[in-house]
């Protein structure tokens, strides 16, 4: 039996230089598009802030 390959393959950049792999494998969670919040405000998920 063989294996199907996928179509396409895509990554999460976890951060410039991956800073944020470790966090995101900690807490089995993907950190994607807020370039502009600041990293303060995602460990300690005050989503109040980050909203504003």
């Amino acid at each position: 039996m063989t294996e199907a390959l996928p179509d396409s393959v895509r990554y999460v950049k976890n951060g410039r230089g991956g800073k944020w792999w470790p966090t995101a494998k900690a807490n089995g969670q993907i950190h994607a598009g807020w370039e502009n919040i600041g990293s303060d405000l995602l460990r300690a998920v005050d989503l109040d802030e980050i909203r504003k």
